[in-house]
């Protein structure tokens, strides 16, 4: 059963105090935090003013991986993450393990100071035997690599362990 809100510039209201929930409150101030650093970022981003007024739409509502996020109680990056196959890509920056890239690495045709990874555009910072082995994106930077990696997955059998080959990414952290 919600709860009237406990605040005395709230008591002389026309009707009274507005019936929410501490989670009506945490969604709402998560929403707030969310279209203010839309607005900032995406400002940033394209250079102009034209999101000084954004409000989300129902699928922005309904598909945000930021705006999932902060409901979830977790902070917003300082910068975004690179994306995976257009979508957020929170744990490649979060978490300081090594991760599969599927052999979705690309080289840009075109300039070789570009690497495309899951239709991601990365910076190139530095090369071994001409391949890119530290890569960037924004504030964050990564270590790149062809190899085997032991990966540890949960079955209905339990625990499995196997090699996979392939590319894979890790955080340089501090980088």
């Amino acid at each position: 059963m919600a709860e009237f809100v406990e605040n005395e510039s709230l008591n002389n209201a026309h009707h009274g105090p507005p019936i929410l929930t501490d989670r009506d409150m945490h969604i709402l101030q998560a929403m707030t935090n969310w279209i203010q650093i839309v607005r900032e970022q995406y400002g940033k981003k394209y250079n102009n003013n034209s999101y000084k007024d954004w409000l989300p739409s129902e699928v922005d509502l309904r598909k945000s991986r930021l705006f999932w996020r902060l409901r979830s109680g977790k902070e917003a990056l300082p910068a975004p993450p690179p994306t995976c196959w257009s979508c957020p890509w929170y744990e490649v920056v979060e978490e300081e393990r090594a991760h599969w890239l599927h052999d979705d690495v690309y080289p840009d045709k075109f300039d070789k100071q570009f690497i495309s990874i899951a239709q991601c555009r990365y910076v190139v910072y530095e090369r071994e035997n001409d391949f890119p082995s530290v890569v960037g994106f924004g504030p964050y930077r990564f270590k790149l690599w062809f190899g085997e990696n032991k990966v540890t997955s949960i079955t209905s059998l339990g625990r499995e362990e196997e090699m996979i080959k392939g590319y894979w990414m890790q955080i340089i952290k501090n980088g």
